[in-house]
C-alpha cells in the first residue's frame, strides 16, 4: 500500500520527539511495537488512504471506532498510610518513607492511543496547527514550531516538529530576571509574579466550533476543505479521550487536552491566546511570558496598600492591584462542580467537595472577557500553592536575583564538566537529600523537614550512567553506588520518582548487577500493590496496572542494549521474588525480553549508551541470533564472542549500515560518529583499495554516508566544503561516496615511499590571532601499554578519572581571562575506545583536540599507532566536530620489539602520510614521537605552518630537546611538544634566542594538570613577513627565517585574518 510523503514525516516526526523525550516510555514502546510488526508499511499506507479518503462523520466513526483511544493513568502525588507517618511533619522529622500502605493523592493522565491517531495528530499540526501559531503572542515560549523560513513558514523538513524545550525555557526564565534586573539596575522596585494554572490540560473546554472558524479565516477555505476534515477528526479523537476521563458531558462546555497527543501542545497555546493579549494590554508588564501553563509577570515600580486594618497580605495586594483590578483574576465565591483538576473522578471529588471546598473559594479565577463581555475561560484556576510573588526594593539587596542567576548558571553547566566519581558522591550525598531549616543551620531543633531533591537524584543517576559505560566493572564503586541507591529509592520517594526508574535499571545493566536489578523490580511491584487510589475500584486497578506497565517499560528500554543481561537464571530469580506478589505467575508472565527486542529493532534505546559509534545502526544489531551487547567496550569481544570462525567478509557486511534503520532514525547522525565508526571499521580489517592505505579515504566515506542518512530523514546537508576543504599534495579532493579522487603522490628523497600531505581546512567563521593551548601534564603507564597490547586495555575507573581530570581542567582554565583553544596530550595517552567520548567533548565544547590512542589492534593482529586530531566547528548554530587520524610512520626500535614480542604485526603501508590543518585560521600540523627523527620528514612544512605540534613517550628527552629546538628555528614556526609527565621535557617553544625560546616547559608531578598559555600567531606571521634588515631591527627577540624560506606563503596566511 502507498504511503503519502507527509504521513511519512509525521510518522518519523512523532517517533524524534519521543525519542528525545523522557516521560512517555508507554508511547515509546508502542511506536516500537508498530514499526517492528510484519504490516509496519501497511499500517503506514492505510493512514494515508483513510486521510485521502475523509469525507463524512461516518468516516470519522469508522476511524474511533477501529483504533484504541484511551487514557494512562500515574500518580503525581503519594501520602503514607500508617500511624508512624500521621505525626505532624514539621515536629516528628523522620528518613523513614516506607509504610504499611500508599496513597495516590493526586493522578495524571495521559493518552494511550494507538500509533496511527498519533500520527494523525501530528499531520494536524503539519497541515493545520503551524498556521495558527502566526497568531500567537511572542510572550509564548512553550512548544515553539520548528517553522521553515523557505517554505513560508511552514513545519520545517526533517525530524523537528517543535524547537528545543530546553533553550525555549532557559529564554522565558532568563528573559524573565533580565528584565527585573534592568528595572532595579535603573533605581525602579520590581515585582515579579509567579502563576500556575491548576490543572491545566485536565481543565480547558476547548471549542472546536471556534477552532474551525479561525481555520477558516486563516486558510481561507470552506467546510468540505482537507483542512476542517482533519480538525473534524481531530475532534472525535478528542471527544473518545474526554469519554476515557469520564467527562462524557462536554457537549456546549468544551473539550479538554490529551497529554501526549502531540496536536495538544500547539492547541495549548492557541486557547490561551486571548489571556496573553490581556494581560499585555491590561496590565502593561515590563515583561510577560508564558510557558505553557506557567507565567512570570514582572512589574516596574509596585504599588502596594499600606493600609494596615487590611486583612489582605501583600501578595494579595499586588494580585487584587494588577491582576483583579484589571479582569484578569478574579476569587471564585463558589465550588464549580465541573473542576477536575487534579485528574480525579466525580465520585472522587463528591467525597472530598466539603474539604476542599474553602480552599477552592480562594482560588483565583480565570476571568479574561471577550469582545462582548463574556468569560473567555470558564474553569480555569490558578494554583493557591504555586502563586509567588518577588518584591524587590531598587535600594536593597539584590541578592535574591543574583543567587538565583548564579544557581541557574551552575545547573546549567552541570552537564559541561565529566562527571568525576568523588564530586558526585557528594553531590549526591548534600544536595539530592535536603534538610529545611527556620533558624541557624548549626542547631537541631532548626530542622523542620527533610527533602529529597528529584532533579539532583537525576543528574546524579545520569552521571554514574554516564561515566560506567566508559569504564570497564569496579565491583567497590558499583556495590556503594547500588547502596545508595536502594536506600533513597524507598516507598513513598520511589513511586513519586518513577519517572527515573529507567536509570537506575540502566545503571544495574550496564554494571551487570543482576541480584540488585531482581531486588529493585521486585521491590518496586510491592510498593505498586500496596498503593491506593479514593476513586472507585476500576481506577485503581488501572492505576497499579498502568504503573506495572511503565516499569516493566523502564526496565526494558536499557535492557535493549543487552537483552542477554536477563539470562534464564535472572528470570527465575525474578519470579521467585514475584510469587509473594502474584502466587500464579511465571516467566512466561514477563515480557521484558519482548518488549527489549521491539526497542532494539526501532533503535528506541538511548543512542548514548551505545559504546561502538553508530553500531546500532548496523546489521550486527539486528540480525544475530543472539543479540549482541552494544554496551560492550572492547571490539574483540564482538569478534572472539560471534565471529571467530566466520570470514572476514561475512563479518564487514554485519557491520554494513541497516537500510531501514537508517531510514527511520530517531535522531540526527553526528559527523563524528560516522569518523569515528570507519576509522574504526576500516582499520579492525585493514580495508583498503589497490594502491590505497587503510586510512587513505575514511573522511570521504563519513561524508558520504553522513550526507545520504541524514538527507533521506529530510536534513539538509551542505557540500562537502561547507564542513572541510581537503587537498592531497595541493590538489583538491572532492567526495565521491566511497571513493576518493587519485592524486599524485611527492617522492621523498632517499626513500622508496612517496608522501601523501594532506592539507584539511576546517570550515570555521571564527579566527585566533593568538591561540590560547593547554598542555596536559600526565603519567602514563607502561603496564596499560601491556595491556593494550593483548586487546586488553585499560578502562578503569581511576584512569578515566585522570582523563576526566584533564578535560573538566581545560574548561575552567583560562589564559587571560580567555577559554582553552585546544588541548594536547600524549603519545599513546588514551585507550582507542574513549575516542569517541573526546569527538563529542571537542563538539559541545568547541576545543580542539591532539593526542594519542592506545595501539589499536586490528583482527589480524596488527597494531596501529595513531595520532588524532579533533577539530570542532560551526555550520549554521550547528556544532560539529571533525575526527582525523593517522598511523604513525615511524615506529621506534623499542616499540617495534615490544610489538613484534608479542606477537603483533607492524603496518605496511604504501605512501608517508602527513597532515597539515588549517583551522580558525591557524596552520599548523602533528607529528608522532619517533618521526621528529627522521630529518626529511620533519622538515616538510617548512613555511608552510604557524605551529608543529608532537605527542610523543619518550624517555632520550635530550636527544628530543635538541630536535624541538632545531625544529623549531628551521621550519621557523612554535613548537609543541608534550611527553608524559615522569620524563618530562613537555614544553612550548618559539624561534627565538636561547633564553626566551620557551614559553613554558616542565616536568614531573602525580596528579594530572593542564597548563595554560599563548602563541601569538599574528606577531610570527608579521616577523616572518619582513625581510632581514627589519627582521634584525625588530625587538620580539624572534631569530630570522632560515635560507630558502617562502614569504609567499606567509602572505597567503596573513590573508587569513580580517583586518579592520
Amino acid at each position: 500500500m502507498d504511503i503519502d510523503e507527509p504521513v511519512e514525516q509525521a510518522y518519523k516526526k512523532l517517533k524524534s520527539y519521543i525519542y528525545y523525550d523522557n516521560t512517555l516510555n508507554i508511547l515509546r514502546h508502542k511506536i516500537s511495537e508498530f514499526e517492528t510488526g510484519e504490516d509496519f508499511e501497511k499500517k503506514l499506507g492505510k493512514v494515508s488512504k483513510i486521510l485521502n479518503d475523509l469525507d463524512s462523520v461516518e468516516d470519522f466513526a469508522k476511524i474511533i471506532e477501529e483504533y484504541q483511544i484511551d487514557k494512562t493513568i500515574m500518580p503525581k502525588g503519594i501520602s503514607l498510610e500508617d500511624e508512624l507517618h500521621s505525626e505532624d511533619e514539621e515536629k516528628f522529622i523522620t528518613n523513614d518513607f516506607e509504610a504499611s500502605g500508599y496513597k495516590a493523592e493526586r493522578t495524571k493522565y495521559l493518552v494511550d492511543a494507538d500509533i496511527e491517531i498519533h500520527i494523525i495528530a501530528v499531520l494536524w499540526v503539519m497541515k493545520v496547527g503551524y498556521k495558527l501559531e502566526n497568531n500567537f503572542s511572542n510572550n509564548s515560549y512553550g512548544y515553539k514550531l520548528e517553522l521553515s523560513k523557505e517554505n513560508n513558514n511552514q513545519i520545517a523538513k526533517g525530524l523537528k516538529l517543535f524547537k528545543p524545550y530546553f533553550y525555549q525555557y532557559q529564554d522565558w526564565r532568563d528573559n524573565a530576571l533580565d528584565a527585573a534586573q534592568a528595572l532595579t539596575k535603573r533605581g525602579k522596585d520590581t515585582a515579579i509574579i509567579g502563576l500556575d494554572i491548576k490543572g491545566y490540560f485536565n481543565n480547558v473546554e476547548l471549542s472546536f466550533d471556534k477552532l474551525r472558524q479561525e481555520i477558516k479565516n486563516e486558510f481561507g477555505v470552506n467546510d468540505d476543505s482537507n483542512e476542517i476534515m482533519l480538525t473534524n477528526l481531530l475532534e472525535e479523537i478528542y471527544k473518545e479521550y474526554a469519554k476515557s476521563i469520564g467527562k462524557e458531558n462536554f457537549e456546549g462546555k468544551g473539550l479538554p487536552l490529551p497529554i501526549g497527543l502531540l496536536s495538544s501542545s500547539v492547541l495549548a497555546n492557541w486557547y490561551l491566546k486571548e489571556f496573553d493579549q490581556a494581560v499585555v494590554e491590561e496590565v502593561n508588564p515590563s515583561y510577560y511570558g508564558r510557558y505553557v501553563d506557567d507565567i512570570l509577570i514582572v512589574i516596574s515600580n509596585p504599588i502596594i496598600d499600606q493600609n494596615k486594618s487590611s486583612q489582605k497580605t501583600a501578595l494579595e495586594k499586588i494580585i487584587e492591584k494588577y491582576l483583579c483590578d484589571n479582569n484578569i483574576l478574579n476569587k471564585s465565591d463558589k465550588l464549580k462542580e465541573n473542576q477536575d483538576a487534579e485528574n480525579k473522578s466525580d465520585d472522587d471529588q463528591n467525597k472530598e467537595a466539603e474539604s476542599e471546598n474553602k480552599e477552592k473559594k480562594s482560588e483565583y479565577q480565570i476571568t479574561v472577557q471577550n469582545e462582548v463581555g463574556e468569560l473567555v475561560y470558564d474553569n480555569l484556576a490558578i494554583q493557591n500553592k504555586k502563586i509567588n510573588v518577588y518584591y524587590l526594593k531598587a535600594d536593597g539587596s539584590q541578592a535574591i536575583l543574583e543567587n538565583f542567576k548564579e544557581n541557574i548558571r551552575r545547573n546549567s553547566s552541570e552537564f559541561r564538566f565529566l562527571p568525576e566519581n568523588h564530586k558526585i558522591e557528594n553531590e549526591f550525598k548534600f544536595e539530592a537529600h535536603s534538610m529545611l531549616y527556620d533558624d541557624s543551620v548549626n542547631k537541631l531543633n532548626s530542622i523542620k523537614a527533610f527533602r529529597h531533591n528529584k532533579y539532583k537524584a537525576s543528574v546524579y543517576l545520569s552521571k554514574k550512567i554516564y561515566a560506567s559505560r566508559l569504564w570497564d566493572k569496579d565491583s567497590k564503586d558499583a556495590k556503594n553506588t547500588a547502596e545508595q541507591i536502594m536506600k533513597f529509592f524507598k516507598g513513598k520517594i520511589c513511586l513519586e520518582f518513577h519517572i527515573l526508574w529507567e536509570k537506575i535499571f540502566a545503571y544495574f545493566i550496564l554494571k551487570e548487577m543482576k541480584s540488585e536489578f531482581v531486588e529493585f523490580y521486585s521491590y518496586v511491584i510491592k510498593l505498586i500493590d500496596k498503593l491506593s487510589f479514593e476513586g472507585d475500584n476500576t481506577q485503581e486497578k488501572k492505576l497499579k496496572e498502568d504503573l506495572e506497565r511503565h516499569l516493566e517499560i523502564a526496565a526494558a528500554i536499557p535492557l535493549s542494549l543487552n537483552p542477554e543481561f536477563l539470562d534464564k537464571e535472572v528470570k527465575n530469580n525474578l519470579v521467585k521474588k514475584l510469587k509473594s506478589v502474584e502466587a500464579d505467575i511465571s516467566d512466561e508472565n514477563i515480557k521484558l525480553s519482548d518488549i527489549a527486542e521491539n526497542i532494539r529493532e526501532a533503535n528506541l534505546m538511548r543512542h548514548n549508551l551505545v559504546f561502538t559509534p553508530l553500531l546500532n545502526y548496523t546489521n550486527l544489531a539486528r540480525e544475530s541470533e543472539s543479540y549482541i551487547n552494544l554496551t560492550e567496550k572492547n571490539l574483540h569481544k564482538y569478534y572472539d564472542n560471534n565471529f571467530k570462525d566466520e570470514k572476514s567478509e561475512d563479518i564487514e557486511e554485519q557491520l554494513e549500515f541497516d537500510p531501514k534503520l537508517n531510514e527511520y532514525s530517531p535522531r540526527f547522525i553526528k559527523f563524528n560518529e560516522f569518523n569515528n565508526y570507519f576509522i574504526f571499521k576500516n582499520l579492525f580489517f585493514g580495508n583498503k583499495t589497490e594502491g590505497e592505505d587503510v586510512l587513505d579515504n575514511y573522511l570521504e566515506e563519513s561524508y558520504g554516508e553522513f550526507k545520504e542518512i541524514n538527507d533521506e530523514l529530510g536534513i539538509s546537508i551542505k557540500d562537502q566544503d561547507k564542513y572541510f576543504e581537503l587537498k592531497i599534495n595541493g590538489e583538491k579532493v572532492s567526495n565521491v561516496k566511497n571513493k576518493a579522487k587519485k592524486v599524485k603522490a611527492k617522492k621523498a628523497p632517499s626513500s622508496t615511499k612517496k608522501f601523501k600531505i594532506k592539507e584539511l581546512k576546517v570550515s570555521d567563521d571564527e579566527s585566533r590571532e593568538k591561540l590560547n593551548i593547554g598542555v596536559a601534564n600526565i603519567k602514563l603507564s607502561e603496564n596499560d601499554f601491556k595491556k593494550s597490547y593483548r586487546k586488553n586495555y585499560n578502562l578503569s575507573a581511576a584512569r578515566k578519572e585522570k582523563l576526566f581530570r584533564i578535560l573538566n581542567l581545560s574548561y575552567t582554565e583560562k589564559v587571560n581571562g580567555n577559554e582553552l583553544d585546544i588541548i594536547i596530550l600524549p603519545e599513546v595517552s588514551v585507550p582507542p575506545a574513549w575516542l569517541s567520548l573526546l569527538a563529542d567533548y571537542s563538539r559541545r565544547h568547541q576545543k580542539a583536540i591532539v593526542c594519542g590512542l592506545e595501539h589499536f589492534i586490528s583482527n589480524n593482529d596488527t597494531a596501529y599507532n595513531l595520532i588524532v586530531t579533533i577539530l570542532p566547528f560551526m555550520v549554521d548554530d550547528y556544532k560539529y566536530s571533525l575526527v582525523k587520524a593517522r598511523i604513525k610512520n615511524h615506529y621506534s626500535p623499542a616499540e617495534k620489539e615490544q610489538l613484534t614480542g608479542n606477537h603483533l604485526e607492524l603496518p605496511e603501508q604504501n605512501f608517508w602520510h602527513y597532515d597539515k590543518f588549517i583551522w580558525r585560521d591557524v596552520h599548523f600540523a602533528c607529528y608522532n614521537c619517533y618521526e621528529l627523527t627522521d630529518i626529511v620528514h620533519r622538515s616538510i612544512f617548512k613555511s608552510e605552518v604557524d605551529l608543529l605540534i608532537a605527542s610523543v613517550y619518550n624517555r632520550d628527552v635530550n636527544y628530543f630537546s635538541n630536535i624541538v629546538e632545531s625544529v623549531s628555528r628551521d621550519v621557523h614556526c612554535y613548537f609543541i611538544q608534550v611527553n608524559s609527565s615522569n620524563y618530562g621535557d613537555t614544553r612550548v617553544t618559539q624561534p627565538s634566542k636561547t633564553e626566551v625560546k620557551d614559553i613554558m616547559r616542565f616536568k614531573g608531578g602525580e596528579n594530572p594538570a593542564i597548563l595554560a598559555t599563548s602563541i601569538d600567531i599574528i606577531k610570527l606571521r608579521n616577523f616572518q613577513f619582513v625581510k632581514y634588515n627589519l627582521q634584525k631591527a625588530s625587538e620580539n627577540n624572534l631569530k630570522n627565517t632560515p635560507p630558502d624560506f617562502n614569504k609567499e606563503k606567509v602572505k597567503e596566511r596573513m590573508r587569513d585574518f580580517r583586518y579592520d
